[in-house]
């Protein structure tokens, strides 16, 4: 049988596995990420469903509000958490389940075109604010 080097053999297979796993899921959330692009893709999408001049022009700060307004009231608390990793995997997670509902939504429920300029408008704000 052979050694594995104990813990550190044990480290660097669970090291590896991690990388892996967070190498699949980054370039399947930015290829995904693509479709809807924030910048480009959906003000597109909301001025094509009917949405309002003010609210396409928004969009692209949506996200950026949501990922940086957060951190400035919560830093203080976040900082004092005993086990921050595991707060940054619900997080992660979190922060990505936004565009699978929005998507799962709009293909399955086939929203009113009202309800698709809003869902489209809120998911990244959402995304923004639970990353």
């Amino acid at each position: 049988m052979r050694d594995q080097g104990g813990i550190e053999g044990m480290r660097s297979r669970e090291e590896r596995r991690n990388y892996g796993v967070y190498l699949l899921e980054g370039g399947m959330y930015v290829f995904g990420a693509g479709f809807v692009n924030a910048q480009t893709f959906l003000p597109a999408v909301i001025l094509q469903e009917g949405g309002p001049l003010w609210l396409a022009g928004f969009v692209p700060s949506l996200m950026v509000i949501g990922l940086f307004g957060v951190p400035v009231l919560t830093a203080g608390l976040i900082d004092r958490l005993p086990r921050l990793r595991t707060y940054m995997l619900w997080t992660g997670f979190l922060q990505r389940s936004p565009y699978l509902v929005a998507g799962i939504i709009l293909v399955l429920a086939k929203p009113s075109p009202v309800w698709t300029v809003a869902i489209l408008a809120l998911t990244p704000l959402c995304s923004g604010l639970l990353g």
